[in-house]
C-alpha cells in the first residue's frame, strides 16, 4: 500500500512539473502589461476540483476547458503576492485526494498572474485526462461542506482578503446532507467561518442534473449557506 501510494506521489509531482512548464511557456507569450498592473492588497484565492463522479468535470474534456477557462480569467486579476492553493476534494479522504498546489504571485516570470492563471487553467483542462489515466481519482461521495470546513483553517479575512472557487455541480453529497431533489437542504453553518471573506463562487453550478428548477433550488441553498458562513457574496455559474 506505501509502495502505491508513493508512486501514485511521484506520478503526481510529475504531471505537475510538465503542467506547470507547458503553462509557463504558453503565458510568456501573453501580454502581462494588464496583469501587472493589477494593484491592491494581496488576496487568497482556493480553488476546489470536484472529483465525484456525478460532476462532468471529470469526464467531459470540453467542459473542463470551458470551466479552466472561466477559473483562468480570475487567477490573471490577481495582485501581487496573491495566493492561489488549488486542492481537490470528493470523498472524505486526504490519501484519496492528495492534489495540493500553492502558488504565490510574483513578479518572476513562472509566477506572475498570467504565468499561475496558466498553471491552473493547464491543471483543470487536464482533469479528466488524468482521471482516465489513474493520476487522479474520481470518487463516489460529493463532501463540499466538510472541505469547505476543512479549508476555512487556511483563512483569516481580517488579515487577506479571500476567494473560495468550486468547480462542482453543487450536489452535497456527505454525511452532512443528500441534495437530491427540491425538498433537500443544506445545515446552515453553527458560525461564520469565512466571515469577512469576499466570495464563494460555484463554476458549474447543476450540471449533469437537466433540471432548471433543481439548479435555482440548488443556487438558494448555496446562496444561504455562504451567507451564513460569512461570505459578502455568492455566484453560482450554471451555463457560459
Amino acid at each position: 500500500m506505501m509502495r502505491f501510494l508513493a508512486e501514485r506521489l511521484v506520478s503526481l509531482a510529475s504531471m505537475l512539473l510538465l503542467l506547470a512548464a507547458s503553462s509557463t511557456a504558453r503565458a510568456s507569450l501573453a501580454d502581462d502589461a494588464s496583469a501587472e498592473s493589477n494593484h491592491g492588497p494581496p488576496e487568497r484565492v482556493i480553488i476546489g476540483l470536484d472529483l465525484s463522479t456525478s460532476n462532468p468535470l471529470i469526464t467531459n474534456a470540453s467542459y473542463a476547458g470551458s470551466a479552466a477557462e472561466l477559473v483562468a480569467e480570475d487567477i490573471k486579476k490577481l495582485p501581487m503576492a496573491s495566493v492561489v492553493m488549488i486542492r481537490t476534494f470528493g470523498s472524505y479522504s486526504g490519501q484519496r485526494n492528495n492534489l495540493r498546489i500553492d502558488r504565490q504571485v510574483s513578479s518572476q516570470r513562472d509566477e506572475k498572474p498570467t504565468a499561475v492563471a496558466a498553471l491552473v487553467q493547464e491543471i483543470i483542462t487536464n482533469v479528466p485526462k488524468l482521471v482516465r489515466d489513474g493520476t487522479l481519482q474520481s470518487q463516489e461521495r460529493t463532501n463540499i461542506v466538510p472541505f469547505l470546513e476543512d479549508m476555512a483553517e487556511f483563512v483569516d479575512c481580517s488579515k487577506m482578503d479571500t476567494t473560495v472557487i468550486l468547480v462542482s455541480d453543487g450536489i452535497e453529497d456527505s454525511e452532512y446532507a443528500r441534495l437530491k431533489d427540491r425538498s433537500d437542504s443544506l445545515p446552515r453553518p453553527s458560525s461564520a467561518p469565512y466571515r469577512g471573506c469576499s466570495e464563494l463562487e460555484i463554476v458549474g453550478l447543476g450540471q449533469g442534473a437537466n433540471s432548471p428548477s433543481f439548479t435555482e433550488h440548488l443556487r438558494d441553498e448555496w446562496s444561504a449557506w455562504a451567507k451564513a458562513a460569512g461570505f459578502r457574496n455568492f455566484e453560482g455559474i450554471s451555463a457560459w
